[in-house]
């Protein structure tokens, strides 16, 4: 049996090779970070390895104690219903196994100024800030904090830079949507933007965006450029770190239960959503 706690790297999951790959190379960054702790990865869904069958490699390997990161900008359905969820149901088939979920990142210091690098690396030198806006595409979601973040990002980021104007979009689920949002700021006074997933790695969402934002710029009399994927600045990775000692110290952990009423959008998720209840305090 192992003393130290196993850390498991949650992602949600993807069939971009593109984004799988991103989210590799970060699990190698902090195996690299914390080179004598055990770290694994696995994936809520459309990808290998799975929660389970990275869990059941553990626990064959003698670990007991799991802490498990989610790797998710802000706390939204995945964090609070789909993660935990699959996790509790995991921990209640292993005899004598403890899962300890940690937060999401959210908008720590560290997360703001990575978003502040990716955006000023995409703004060319000699580019006026003030003559810039910045729409920022957020994943969008049910939860109404997670949508708040998302443009009280964009606005840290804009004041932190210096930009004329700052907005949000969503892609999924709440308005405005980025191909209605880039129209709409054909209408504004400034000559440049720059739009800017809240994404970490290179995948579909990504791809899509950038998509849109070129077929926006054939017919836009402004110039757009698109920034990177969070994951290609460091600073967010420190986050990470502080969310383990958060688990570790028992100052936090996400204890979520279910909604009343509510129907998880993944269908492979019926466990009960309080991972893991029994261990959780606060």
């Amino acid at each position: 049996m192992n003393d130290q706690p196993a850390i498991l790297l949650c992602g949600h999951g993807t069939t971009d090779a593109d984004a799988i790959a991103g989210f590799e190379a970060f699990v190698a960054q902090l195996r690299a970070r914390l080179p004598y702790r055990r770290i694994a990865h696995g994936y809520l869904e459309l990808a290998q390895p799975s929660f389970a069958e990275t869990i059941e490699a553990l626990h064959r390997d003698g670990f007991r104690d799991i802490v498990a990161l989610p790797v998710l900008l802000f706390t939204a359905g995945h964090a609070k219903h789909d993660m935990p969820g699959v996790l509790n149901s995991i921990q209640s088939s292993l005899p004598n196994l403890r899962i300890r979920m940690g937060r999401p990142l959210g908008l720590t210091p560290e997360v703001v100024e990575t978003a502040c690098r990716v955006a000023a690396a995409a703004i060319p030198p000699g580019q006026s800030a003030a003559d810039t806006m910045l729409l920022l595409a957020g994943r969008g979601t049910s939860e109404p904090d997670a949508n708040g973040d998302a443009a009280k990002l964009a606005r840290l980021v804009a004041e932190r830079l210096g930009l004329g104007f700052a907005t949000t979009t969503y892609i999924a689920v709440v308005p405005p949507k980025p191909a209605d949002a880039l129209a709409l700021l054909e209408h504004l006074p400034f000559r440049h933007g720059l739009f800017m997933p809240a994404v970490f790695f290179d995948g579909m969402l990504y791809k899509q965006l950038a998509a849109q934002l070129a077929e926006h710029q054939r017919q836009s009399a402004k110039q757009w450029r698109m920034a990177a994927p969070l994951a290609s600045e460091s600073p967010w990775i420190d986050t990470f770190i502080e969310r383990l000692a958060e688990v570790e110290s028992g100052k936090v952990a996400m204890n979520r239960k279910p909604h009343a009423g509510h129907a998880c959008a993944h269908p492979h998720h019926h466990a009960h959503h309080d991972c893991c209840g029994k261990h959780h305090h606060g």
